[in-house]
């Protein structure tokens, strides 16, 4: 008869922890080590829901097979050993799309890893200091602001890197050196300062990345860096390469939030 009982409560319980798994996630900023902060909203929807259904089955247990329990629990138990922020130089590998930048008519200069969200972005008329003060009346700020970053990031940076060339930039980032990058750099240059763009969840996060030319310590895989130098754009037969020339690399912590939206 117990057996029967706990049987029948499984399906409270796993509804149950999807509901409070789902509260943490909406009220924590570990929302944003997963998921763009505009879409915090729907973590609190599926919250209420979960709980919905945590209450209408501990009001009338229904029996619930081991095996259904087992499929509801695999993403919760996922979320909570997987680590976003560690996203380094495999998935960088897997994804990089190159960092070529040419220039657009209706969109002004572009890197190739954002070419999708540049077409659908291309003839939408809503300024982005606009979009800017939407998300800041509902509550969410300047990511730098947010995370104490520099006050330019690569993304910033490859939206409108003719404003910047040689100029003296600090950014931060991941390293990255495969020899295999020259392709996409010109000969010699090896390194890459990188971050990943994400547009909804990190399912479809994107890295951008600028060249580093100069004197690049052995630094260990996925190290983050504070990176200074002189930023120039080399032409190329497709359009022009980001590099940064750099003076200075500097070894620094994992900031709160690794994702640039």
């Amino acid at each position: 008869m117990m057996k029967n009982f706990g049987r029948r409560l499984r399906g409270g319980l796993v509804f149950g922890a999807w509901a409070a798994t789902l509260f943490f996630l909406a009220v924590t900023d570990r929302t944003r080590l997963f998921l763009h902060p505009g879409f915090a909203w729907l973590l609190g929807i599926g919250a209420v829901i979960a709980s919905g259904f945590f209450v209408a089955i501990l009001r009338n247990p229904v029996p619930l097979p081991l095996s259904c329990t087992l499929i509801l629990l695999v993403p919760l138990l996922h979320l909570a050993a997987s680590d976003p922020a560690a996203m380094g130089r495999n998935i960088f590998s897997n994804r990089f799309l190159g960092a070529t930048i040419t220039a657009s008519e209706t969109s002004g200069p572009a890197t190739r890893a954002n070419e999708d969200m540049d077409k659908m972005t291309a003839t939408d008329t809503v300024p982005d200091e606009v979009i800017s003060q939407g998300f800041a009346s509902q509550g969410f700020t300047d990511d730098n602001q947010v995370t104490g970053e520099l006050s330019l990031t690569i993304l910033q940076l490859l939206r409108t890197p003719e404003k910047h060339v040689e100029t003296t930039l600090k950014l931060l980032g991941l390293i990255h050196r495969d020899p295999g990058l020259q392709k996409h750099f010109g000969p010699g240059r090896t390194a890459a300062l990188y971050r990943f763009v994400l547009t909804c969840c990190a399912a479809d996060a994107l890295p951008v990345t600028v060249a580093l030319e100069g004197d690049i310590p052995d630094l260990a895989p996925d190290q983050w860096v504070e990176a200074e130098g002189t930023f120039i754009l080399v032409p190329s037969d497709k359009g022009s390469v980001p590099v940064l020339k750099v003076d200075k690399i500097t070894p620094v912590a994992s900031p709160a939030d690794p994702f640039l939206y």
